[in-house]
């Protein structure tokens, strides 16, 4: 070494050594003014700290007391209360109310998520990225989502218990036990940032014996401790003990990122602890010391003359550190990647592993499906079970689930339509056109018929689907055993309903309804498939007259079935009347169906009578012994022969006759708006056994037409000078040779114009109305198919009643008429020989026997 570069390096390190004493000098007046500055900062930070927690607790007093205060809280109130407590705390994320639901209250909670419709069931689940949202098991109590943010409405899974949350359950049960606020651990947002949720007890009164529900607010503390001025070239660390633990951990941490690239020449140390929400939070606050800090005026001054072979010194010096210190992160950056890759790589072969164990356990089909319609890798194997099928990996659902489709049915085109557009959709267009996909699907699967139930749901990455995910339930044998419940309930109440009505009718009237019918009846069963004009007008006439009997006696479900019968047999009775066949084909299944329903009467009668020995009848006949023995006018030989009779069953009573039609005529006249009286003769005739079926059949037919046409309804016997309710009378009259009955109304008589005009165009008549006298147009009530009805009920209106009746008299030498009067009613004769009388029985209970008996 010459002496020049002796001297070169003398000077050098002499420069150097005077520039050390001064930089030292400066460094330790930086030292002593940013020392200064600290305590002032320490002294900030410390407040800010304290006024960030006490912000929090000013919060959850805030909600506190406005929970307390509105015991008829809402999502309207809390959304906006919770809004505007957030616009005023930007460090605020979330407010949620989680409504304190014990198990016996479940249902009304849930009936109040529907109400509200936000949901219709507790959920559980969803605490980690490998459970789903689900329906909650039975628990004592739950904790469900009710109210939210404004701006979470959206997003919410309303009706989801956190009490199921098993990462918050140990603060949950903090704060149900020691009735305290606590803070939950802390957790990392979306953003990266880091968050704690206190959880503030809400109880209905102040005694807080009854715990109303717990409202969580969710707060940023990356926000609340990162935007002041003071955090500049900075680290902020905020440490807690965590629940269940013992050691002090940093749970956040905040460096100033300007410094990374800057020569730290000094830190400064500071620590603030605060016990807040059944926790301790420790703030650990270090200043970085930095050349921007450092007051160069007398450096600069001194050192002006070796200026720039110190300013070379130094870039080389800041050069290599610069290289040391991101030569150093790089490493750091390094193995934490490789340790962070090994721990990723480690959790997605767990999560790989229970997502395949519950697939594998799961008795639904599930499978995912890529937009384009190509079925994924991951199914379960209850899917090829359901599908009969070895493989599903890259074959099209619509091949699989679809192809056998109508395509021509509106429901199906709009599915088919629906899944071909959904490729790559956002989630508002899915909201919008899920609702058309087909819930459920017919397949052939290797020559079986299964009905399978699906649901989708799809996965979103980026706001587009990327998946979609079919849930396949085969429910074949669900809807069969459903079905075959359904036939046998229908069966039940069908027997349910026939009981019903035999036990609610009298039975007296159901006895004579029988003995009247059975052989009707059974003549239903010889019909063939075609028959004759003569068959096929009886058949009619026989089905009307069971519908009026079984309706007569209550029994309104056989009297329906006979009604729908008429109207399918309704255009052969059309042509009977213009008379242009001779011969119809009928369904005689319907008339076997009518034959089985009637036996199914028959034998529950049987079952309730019939094989009892009821004693009514004799109840009725000693009460009638009792009065006849009273008058002594009767003679003991006369009151032994109808003893004997009335044994023997070979008379009817007239008088019960007519009473028994007293419940279904007060039924008909309510239905048709209107009110009778019926009144009963102190009388009474007893009748041969042997004309009680076409009797039984005129009094039906009489009563029943007196009160559909005759009888007005209320407001128009009012308008007449009229009593509200109609008079139905029996009365007879002996003559020569036969007894005269008479039904009487006192209704608004027989139209004789109508009559007339309806049978002319009948071609029933072709005398001119002046031609004809009265009681001739009358007579033509009696006609076949005539009817006055113009539309068909249940009631009247096919044609087939009166005639009907005089035939079935006739047959027995009774004679049938009616005289009517306008405004004044209208008289149903029957004329009945004496020889079908037996005995008679006055007011005064006088018993007189005819010579027939």
């Amino acid at each position: 070494m010459n002496r020049l570069q002796k001297i070169k390096y003398i000077s050098l390190l002499t420069l150097s050594g005077i520039i050390f004493m001064i930089l030292f000098g400066a460094w330790k007046y930086t030292i002593s003014v940013a020392e200064s500055v600290f305590q002032t900062d320490t002294i900030r930070i410390k407040q800010s700290f304290n006024q960030g927690i006490k912000a929090m607790e000013d919060i959850s007093t805030a909600f506190y007391a406005f929970s307390y205060l509105d015991q008829n809280m809402n999502q309207y109130k809390f959304g906006n209360f919770a809004t505007e407590i957030m616009q005023k705390n930007l460090f605020l994320i979330n407010v949620n109310f989680y409504d304190y639901v014990k198990k016996n209250q479940r249902q009304d909670f849930e009936k109040k998520l529907k109400k509200m419709a936000i949901g219709n069931d507790i959920l559980e689940g969803g605490e980690d990225e490998n459970s789903k949202i689900k329906t909650s098991e039975v628990r004592e109590f739950y904790l469900p989502i009710l109210f939210v943010n404004s701006g979470a409405m959206k997003t919410t899974y309303f009706g989801w218990d956190i009490n199921s949350d098993k990462t918050k359950k140990d603060t949950i049960d903090y704060v149900i036990k020691y009735k305290a606020i606590q803070a939950s651990k802390t957790f990392l947002l979306e953003n990266g940032n880091v968050a704690v949720e206190l959880f503030i007890p809400i109880y209905i009164n102040e005694s807080k014996s009854e715990l109303r529900g717990i409202i969580g607010v969710t707060a940023d503390l990356t926000q609340l401790l990162g935007d002041e001025q003071w955090s500049k070239q900075v680290e902020i660390t905020l440490t807690t003990i965590l629940s269940g633990e013992k050691v002090e951990k940093d749970i956040f941490r905040r460096i100033d990122k300007d410094i990374q690239n800057k020569l730290i020449l000094s830190n400064l140390y500071t620590e603030n602890y605060v016990d807040k929400f059944g926790q301790k939070f420790g703030l650990k606050f270090y200043r970085f010391l930095t050349l921007e800090r450092i007051n160069f005026g007398i450096i600069l001054i001194t050192l002006l003359g070796c200026i720039i072979l110190y300013i070379l010194a130094v870039y080389l010096l800041i050069t290599y550190q610069k290289l040391e210190v991101s030569n150093y992160k790089l490493e750091d950056a390094n193995q934490f990647l490789e340790e962070r890759v090994k721990e990723r790589t480690k959790e997605l072969a767990l999560a790989h592993s229970e997502i395949k164990e519950i697939l594998d356990n799961l008795e639904d089909g599930v499978l995912t499906v890529s937009p384009d319609l190509i079925i994924g890798r991951t199914y379960s194997p209850a899917a090829l079970k359901i599908l009969e099928l070895t493989e599903l990996y890259q074959k099209d659902i619509k091949d699989i689930l679809f192809s056998q489709l109508d395509k021509y049915n509106e429901e199906n085109s709009r599915h088919l339509f629906t899944l071909g557009v959904l490729k790559y959709a956002d989630d508002f267009q899915w909201s919008l056109s899920s609702s058309d996909l087909l819930k459920l699907v017919n397949i052939e699967v290797n020559g079986k018929n299964k009905t399978l139930a699906l649901k989708y749901s799809p996965i979103f990455f980026n706001d587009q689907i990327q998946k979609i995910i079919f849930v396949i339930s085969d429910i074949t044998e669900i809807l069969a055993l459903r079905a075959s419940l359904a036939a046998k309930d229908e069966e039940n109440s069908l027997k349910e309903t026939i009981l019903k009505e035999n036990i609610y009718s009298k039975p007296e009237n159901l006895m004579t309804f029988y003995k009247e019918n059975d052989p009707r009846v059974e003549s239903f069963s010889i019909y063939k498939e075609t028959i004759k004009d003569a068959d096929a007008s009886v058949m009619l006439r026989d089905l009307h007259t069971l519908k009026g009997s079984a309706r007569s006696v209550g029994l309104k479900l056989l009297a329906k079935k006979v009604h729908i019968l008429e109207d399918t047999l309704e255009p052969i009775r059309l042509s009977l009347v213009n008379k242009d066949k001779n011969s119809f084909t009928i369904n005689t299944q319907e008339l076997i169906n009518l034959n089985l329903l009637y036996k199914n009467y028959r034998e529950i009668y049987k079952e309730l009578y019939e094989k009892s020995n009821g004693n009514n009848a004799e109840k009725n006949a000693l009460e009638i012994l009792e009065k006849l023995l009273l008058n002594k006018v009767n003679t003991v030989e006369n009151i032994l022969k109808w003893m004997e009779d009335f044994r023997n069953k070979n008379f009817f009573s007239l008088k019960n006759l007519f009473f028994s039609f007293t419940d279904t005529l007060n039924e008909i006249a309510e239905n048709l708006g209107k009110k009778i009286e019926l009144k009963l003769p102190e009388w009474d005739l007893y009748l041969d056994s042997k004309i009680s079926i076409p009797l039984s059949e005129a009094f039906t037919h009489s009563l029943r037409n007196a009160l559909d046409h005759g009888i007005e309804d209320c407001n128009s016997r009012l308008e007449k000078n009229k009593n509200e309710a109609g008079i139905l009378e029996l009365k007879y009259e002996e003559n020569n040779e036969a007894f005269l009955i008479q039904i009487v109304d006192d209704g608004r008589g027989v139209n004789t114009k109508k009559v007339y005009e309806l049978a002319f165009a009948k071609k029933l008549i072709s005398k001119t109305y002046e031609q004809c006298s009265e009681d001739e147009v009358i007579d033509l009530l009696f006609a076949p198919g005539f009817s006055t009805k113009e539309e068909i009920s249940e009631l009247s209106g096919r044609g087939i009643g009166l005639d009907a009746v005089r035939n079935s008299c006739e047959k027995y030498n009774i004679k049938c008429s009616i005289i009517s009067k306008t405004d004044l009613g209208s008289r149903f004769q029957l004329f009945i020989p004496k020889n079908y009388v037996k005995y008679s029985i006055s007011k005064d209970a006088k018993l007189v026997m005819f010579k027939s008996a």
